[in-house]
This record gives C-alpha cells, structure tokens and sequence, in this order.
C-alpha cells in the first residue's frame, strides 16, 4: 500500500515527507514504486522514504551550521527526541555523532 504509513519513531506521514522532500504527495508514490522496482527490489516504501529523509538530514548535518533542533524543526519532527531516536534507528548513530564524522 503506498497511501499514509506511520513510522513508528517519527510519525511522519507522506504528506509530510512530500512537503520535506518539496514533491507532491502523488510524485512521492510515483517515485518511491519506481525506484523501488528498479534499485531496491523487495524494500518497502516506508524503508525507502526513511531513508530519502536521512539524505536530506545527512546534507543539513554535513554542509549546514543549523543547530540540532533547527534541523529537527525543519525536517518536521515534532522534537529533537524524535529526531534522534529516527536517526539513531537509521544509522546506529546520534545526529551529533554523525554530524562529526563529516
């Protein structure tokens, strides 16, 4: 099913991720399926959002100065926890931890 998913950290639904990602939310579908199909075989849509959010948090914590919770704000986590335990889950690192390893 590519309507809403919930993650089970964040909460961030596909309205959200598309308004992050600055793509509608049909576009997101579209390209989640497409991609999947042609370089993820067999990863779900959930998985592959995560980890398009992870790109756009790993370029604000690599080439921007913003503070932890500005980046959170941003991203639309509802607090810096949230943020944390997403990236954390994602990377078996903390924002900050992976912020130094740039």
């Amino acid at each position: 099913e590519c309507g809403k998913f919930i993650n089970n950290v964040a909460k961030i639904n596909i309205k959200t991720a598309s308004e992050i990602l600055n793509i509608s939310p049909n576009q997101l579908k579209y390209r989640a399926v497409a991609a999947l199909e042609e370089y993820s075989p067999g990863t779900g849509v959930k998985e592959f959002i995560d980890q398009q959010l992870l790109k756009n948090i790993d370029r604000l914590l690599f080439y921007s100065e913003q503070s932890l919770s500005r980046i959170a704000e941003q991203m639309k986590f509802n607090n810096i926890y949230t943020f944390s335990r997403f990236v954390h889950r994602l990377t078996g690192q903390s924002p900050s931890q992976r912020r130094k390893q740039s």
